[in-house]
């Protein structure tokens, strides 16, 4: 279970976001409008990772992530929930999420094991994966509605890099631990949630007992001795030979044949 996952059904987060909702409907910008404007904060975000400045950096990306979650407390508190707003939403994520990282890979960090754009590459495959394991199980209709959890949501990975940029104005060492925590627990992520998908899948399979799948089977093996007796007995539909068959004379028949031998033959 993640953070966000514990938190989520809090009352206290419950009315913070009533009152966000309450106070930033008043501006007039629609949810959509307010998701657009979280990307654009994204972009700054990365300009001042890109020119070194990672405390600023740091700064931008919370900045995001509290106006993305405007867009969702404006549309339940103007009743403009709808599900072009909610994929709109989760688009601009995966974005906002690529701008933050993509600056790393033209600074020179430290090295750690392996160069920095390995563990980008590693970050990113594994925060693609986690996202993919949730849509692919939903598409493929796997016996559960939503797919969530495992150690690293967008949530906790937005907050460990956030964390790594406001480290790194000490030393940038601290940016390259980050990023490789997120590249390895991202990945486990994304496995416990494959798992997730593939338990749900068995959970949800018909279940046979054992004395049921013992009757099926002796079943059949007497509806096909039957069906070998039909074929032999009944009459070479089956194209095989009749057995022989022994036919014993009749006491009528045998009868008449003592009676013409006890006649006296006639004289020609």
């Amino acid at each position: 279970m993640t953070l966000f996952e514990k938190s989520e059904g809090s009352s206290a987060l419950t009315g913070f976001r009533k009152k966000i909702g309450e106070v930033f409907s008043k501006l007039g910008l629609s949810p959509n409008q307010w998701t657009m404007v979280s990307l654009v904060v994204a972009v700054i975000a990365a300009a001042f990772i890109f020119t070194g400045q990672f405390v600023l950096g740091a700064v931008f990306i919370a900045l995001s992530g509290f106006v993305d979650l405007i867009d969702g407390a404006v549309a339940r508190h103007t009743g403009r929930v709808t599900k072009e707003g909610a994929y709109i939403d989760t688009i601009a994520d995966r974005y906002a999420e690529f701008l933050y990282i993509l600056p790393l890979a033209f600074l020179a960090l430290p090295t750690v094991f392996l160069p920095l754009r390995a563990w980008l590459l590693l970050y990113l495959f594994g925060a693609m994966m986690t996202t993919y394991a949730k849509a692919a199980a939903k598409e493929k209709e796997l016996g559960i509605e939503e797919i969530r959890g495992g150690l690293l949501e967008r949530a906790e990975r937005v907050t460990v890099y956030a964390l790594g940029l406001l480290l790194a104005s000490v030393d940038t060492l601290y940016l390259t631990y980050a990023v490789v925590v997120l590249a390895v627990l991202v990945n486990i992520s994304a496995v416990q949630r494959i798992k997730k998908a593939i338990d749900a899948l068995h959970q949800s399979a018909p279940v046979i007992e054992p004395k049921a799948a013992e009757d099926e089977a002796v079943a059949a093996v007497k509806f096909e001795k039957k069906g070998k007796f039909d074929d032999r007995t009944v009459g070479g539909d089956m194209g095989e030979e009749e057995e022989p068959k022994l036919r014993l004379p009749s006491p009528m028949k045998k009868k008449k044949e003592e009676e013409k031998k006890k006649m006296p033959a006639l004289k020609t």
